[in-house]
C-alpha cells in the first residue's frame, strides 16, 4: 500500500539454481493459490510446492483444502489457510516475524514426507507401472 517494502525483493526471472539458492535463504515463503468451490479439488498442485518442501524453509501456504494443503501439511514446514483468509495469514506472519526475532528455531521438515516426492523416487515408480503394463500385469 504506497511505498516499497524493504521486506520483500522482487527479482524477475533467476535460473533454477540461484532459485534454489534464495528459497533456501529465506525466512518465510509464501504459496499462494486460488480459492475453490466447497468440494472442489484443484487440478494441479504447482511446481514450486516441490521446490518449496524440499529447500526445508517455512512456507506461508494460502491454499485450499485437500492434495497441496495435505502435502505440505505433512512436510511439516507449512502454516497453512484458507487462500482469501486474510486475518489468518497476518496471524502467521506476526508469528513468523516473532519466532525469529526471538531466535526460535523454524520447525523441522519430514524428510519421509518429502522424499516421496523426489524425482529419482517418481520415475522409479513410473517405470515399475510401464513395466507391469507392458507384462501385462497392471
Amino acid at each position: 500500500v504506497g511505498g516499497r517494502s524493504t521486506a520483500v525483493r522482487m527479482l524477475g526471472y533467476v535460473p533454477h539454481d540461484e532459485a534454489v539458492a534464495l528459497m533456501r535463504s529465506a525466512d518465510l515463503l509464501f504459496l499462494p493459490m486460488q480459492n475453490l468451490a466447497d468440494g472442489a479439488h484443484v487440478g494441479i498442485v504447482p511446481g514450486k510446492t516441490y521446490e518449496y518442501m524440499a529447500s526445508g524453509t517455512p512456507i506461508l501456504a494460502a491454499v485450499p483444502p485437500r492434495d497441496v494443503r495435505d502435502f505440505l501439511t505433512a512436510a511439516g514446514t507449512a502454516f497453512v489457510c484458507d487462500p482469501a483468509d486474510v486475518g489468518a495469514m497476518k496471524a502467521i506472519l506476526r508469528e513468523q516475524v516473532r519466532r525469529k526475532l526471538a531466535g526460535e528455531p523454524p520447525p523441522a521438515h519430514n524428510r519421509a514426507a518429502i522424499a516421496r516426492f523426489e524425482r529419482r523416487r517418481l520415475t522409479e515408480h513410473l517405470a515399475g507401472l510401464f513395466d507391469r503394463v507392458v507384462a501385462g500385469v497392471a
